[in-house]
């Protein structure tokens, strides 16, 4: 709740799949506050991450949250037309 009060955002990468302190980010944060990204291509755990799994997230996200993914497309793009002015 103070990061949607303060007005910042949580990006949320492809470690969500494996990470539980992401998916617990995930879990109680408002998909008001939340972007996807990836810093890939990189390694992690043996598995090679890329932006093309950006969509993978979206999809972890909505798993996550119980809801289905074009809620969280719809959440994400508005989030990042507010952020970046669109």
């Amino acid at each position: 709740k103070d990061i949607e009060a303060s007005g910042y955002m949580i990006s949320i990468n492809p470690a969500v799949k494996m990470q539980r302190k992401h998916q617990a980010v995930v879990r109680n944060a408002p998909l008001s506050t939340m972007l996807t990204e990836s810093d890939g291509p990189y390694e992690y755990r043996g598995m090679k991450l890329n932006p093309a799994m950006v969509r993978e997230v979206v999809g972890v996200i909505a798993s996550i949250k119980g809801i289905e993914e074009n809620i969280v497309q719809n959440h994400v793009l508005r989030n990042a037309e507010k952020l970046f002015k669109l």
